[in-house]
């Protein structure tokens, strides 16, 4: 799981809520929203421009050179879903129009350039979350 989310007692709550929240509204955003009131306080800026770069992220700390990027398994094509999204979508992500195989090199070559740009970028899986959650009821 996430070094942000291990060193943050409050995590685990806040972390319920927003997947909870995310459930009832069908919303995706709601688990940044939520993670907004983890990485706020600590100096994080939420949907950020780098600077240097064309890329906006989820969360930035400019002070720290810090990113952490929320990662949703369907938009971002999660390699372990990769086999059911072939099954039922035919190998393409119906809303980006990606192979998932595309996808990935894309965030790779995204994450490549902030990092050259000399940011560390951390990525959160959605279904990590969910798995951490489980994990700690």
């Amino acid at each position: 799981m996430s070094r942000i989310l291990k060193e943050n007692p409050d995590t685990l709550e806040l972390m319920r809520k927003a997947i909870e929240k995310s459930h009832r509204t069908g919303r995706a955003y709601a688990l940044e929203s939520e993670m907004a009131v983890i990485l706020i306080p600590r100096g994080f800026k939420q949907t950020q421009r780098v600077p240097g770069t064309r890329f906006y992220v989820d969360f930035l700390n400019e002070e720290t050179k810090q990113i952490v990027e929320l990662y949703g398994d369907f938009w971002h094509c999660h390699p372990r879903f990769e086999e059911s999204w072939n099954l039922k979508y035919g190998g393409i992500n119906p809303t980006t129009k990606d192979v998932p195989s595309e996808r990935r090199a894309k965030d790779v070559e995204r994450v490549r350039l902030i990092e050259e740009a000399g940011y560390s970028v951390e990525i959160v899986w959605q279904s990590e979350l969910r798995r951490w959650l489980l994990a700690h009821k």
